[in-house]
């Protein structure tokens, strides 16, 4: 059965068998094999159900050896994993409550394929992350904000796991198992390029505060494009002076990905406030880099970079 304890914590897979109870170990069952070979001729299911399980155990492994961070809970908390939750319902989902866990729709044919990723997963359990650090409103900016964290982690975490992904891949969000056009939920590098589908959860996204594409208390998938887009720049940069929605010429010099995922971590776990803007995110994101890099005091690399990226994106 998918069940293990790794560096003392337990990593568990569970099948829903399409059940949607709140209490989702209510319907939840064992994935079992008679032997130590698992394979899909054996149990269709089996491939997903993998995908799933190895996929947790490297979000596990990067958060314990990378932010010294033991389980997303940081006290070796259990993490469990649910899969085939109801009959067509399309990407993950986080629960609170009984306790934290994650589920993983099965697709439907037309937006999803059957199965999770490996940004997927990062995605779901950075929820995880959040509610056990800030515990952002999940509503308004400090959703969108929520958001960002989450495809953050997946596409720091996909480059942490996977390094022979294609450079360009890691930053587009569910591009392994998304169906409809652009192929993938998000892209960071490029927010604006994903088309408006609400029926499976694309949304066309803002680059810039207050640019057009910004609606104040928009749908949180939306307007997380904007600090999707402060990180890519942070980490990779801008190549020159870019212009952006709002007429501001901007110029990054890009950080790499381990600089700037600390950073994010730090501003995350500082907590942010229940209700966090963008603005607050500003300050607390330049604070952390000033302490991390900066020895406290202005002026690093780092620093200059973060805040250039949050003018980039007119915050």
């Amino acid at each position: 059965r998918l069940r293990e304890t790794r560096n003392g914590v337990s990593i568990e897979t569970y099948n829903m068998n399409h059940g949607l109870e709140y209490n989702l170990p209510g319907v939840a069952t064992d994935i079992i094999d008679n032997n130590t070979t698992w394979t899909i001729a054996e149990h269709p299911i089996e491939k997903y159900a993998h995908d799933t399980h190895w996929a947790t155990e490297k979000v596990f492994d990067y958060w314990l050896q990378v932010h010294n961070r033991n389980s997303w809970d940081g006290n070796g908390g259990a993490i469990k994993s649910y899969i085939e939750y109801g009959d067509y319902q399309l990407g993950g989902f986080f629960f609170k409550y009984p306790y934290p866990c994650v589920a993983y729709g099965r697709g439907n044919g037309s937006c999803y394929k059957e199965g999770s990723s490996l940004d997927n997963v990062a995605h779901e359990l950075g929820h995880g992350i959040c509610y056990y650090t800030s515990d952002l409103y999940y509503g308004g900016d400090p959703g969108a904000i929520n958001e960002s964290f989450s495809d953050i982690w997946g596409a720091v975490i996909e480059n942490w796991a996977a390094p022979s992904s294609p450079p360009k891949q890691k930053w587009k969000i569910g591009e392994e198992f998304t169906l409809a056009s652009p192929g993938y939920i998000r892209d960071m590098a490029n927010p604006s390029s994903t088309n408006d589908n609400p029926s499976c959860g694309f949304h066309k996204q803002p680059d810039t505060y207050n640019g057009p594409g910004y609606i104040p208390g928009a749908n949180v998938h939306k307007n997380s494009g904007i600090m999707n887009y402060w990180f890519y720049l942070l980490t990779e940069g801008s190549g020159g002076n870019q212009t952006n929605d709002v007429g501001n010429i901007f110029n990054v010099t890009g950080i790499g990905i381990t600089k700037s995922a600390k950073i994010a971590y730090e501003t995350e776990k500082a907590p942010l406030s229940l209700y966090a803007n963008f603005f607050e995110a500003r300050a607390v994101s330049i604070w952390k880099a000033r302490k991390l890099y900066g020895g406290g005091c202005k002026g690093s690399a780092e620093e200059i970079a973060v805040t250039k990226a949050w003018y980039a994106v007119n915050v």
